[in-house]
């Protein structure tokens, strides 16, 4: 009995890796905050990705005049942005206004999750910011957390164009490679672990982010990861900063998993980050 339980297991894990999208995306509709008890000017909008898709975003002020720039958010892999929002509402007070999409698939998003997807859902949404943004001649930022940092890499070395209208990048708690993500996940459970190096041959993920992130030279760049990261270990986001070309900054940190800003003192590095780069 406990063999056949084994092999169903394995089994399931199998196809799951084989899919890949199910092993990154875990997206839900459910609703964690609603956005007018964060900053009650928000703007709630859906936005065309690709032919047959819209994207749900929230576009949330700063409640300071005038702004100071405009923070791009790419969410990491999980729920949807009325989750995400919270760890970074708070830069609204800041002098900051702040753009948070949901991939589709997620939350109030049609479609399905991919990378693929996730590739077009960012262009049509750099698209908005750079034409009907209420802000658009302000410094603009990505901040990218976990797979959204990902999704952002990828999204740069995509359309280098793009980063000649970026005044600065923050990558928090991002992998390295797909593969080796899989490998550290399979790795630390006992049924899997004899199997992480072979299964791991059977993801083939987007663009790795540390190949994604050689094409940021030029850009001042943040990255951020905790020495007890439990999901991405911090080994992750020290590959990443090594690999980054210049200007870029690290600043490592001891939070759960992008608990990055549940931190004043961090928060204060991001600020002073976005306030030299305008």
């Amino acid at each position: 009995m406990k063999r056949t339980f084994e092999v169903a297991f394995l089994s399931i894990l199998l196809i799951q890796l084989a899919g890949c999208s199910s092993l990154f995306f875990y997206p839900n509709n459910n609703i964690y905050s609603q956005p007018e008890q964060i900053n009650p000017n928000y703007e709630s909008l859906f936005i065309q990705s690709g032919t047959h898709s819209s994207v749900h975003a929230w576009w949330l002020p700063a409640t300071t005049h005038p702004p100071k720039g405009t923070i791009w958010f790419f969410h990491g892999n999980a729920q949807n942005i009325t989750s995400h929002v919270i760890n970074l509402a708070w830069i609204n007070l800041r002098g900051f206004n702040l753009f948070i999409f949901d991939y589709q698939g997620y939350g109030k998003s049609s479609g399905t999750p991919s990378f693929e997807n996730a590739q077009t859902d960012a262009l049509a949404c750099f698209r908005w910011l750079n034409i009907k943004s209420p802000s658009n001649d302000l410094p603009l930022f990505i901040v990218g957390q976990s797979l959204g940092g990902a999704i952002a890499l990828e999204f740069l070395a995509s359309n280098p164009q793009s980063l000649e209208q970026l005044s600065g990048l923050v990558i928090d708690s991002t992998f390295t490679e797909y593969q080796a993500i899989v490998k550290d996940i399979l790795g630390g459970f006992w049924l899997t672990w004899p199997l992480q190096h072979p299964l791991s041959l059977l993801v083939e993920g987007s663009v790795n982010p540390i190949d994604s992130i050689k094409f940021t030279e030029g850009l001042p760049k943040l990255l951020i990861h905790s020495e007890r990261d439990s999901i991405i270990p911090y080994h992750h986001g020290l590959r990443l900063f090594k690999q980054a070309p210049s200007p870029k900054q690290h600043l490592q940190t001891n939070t759960r998993h992008i608990g990055t800003f549940d931190r004043l003192k961090n928060r204060e590095v991001l600020i002073k980050f976005l306030e030299d780069n305008q």
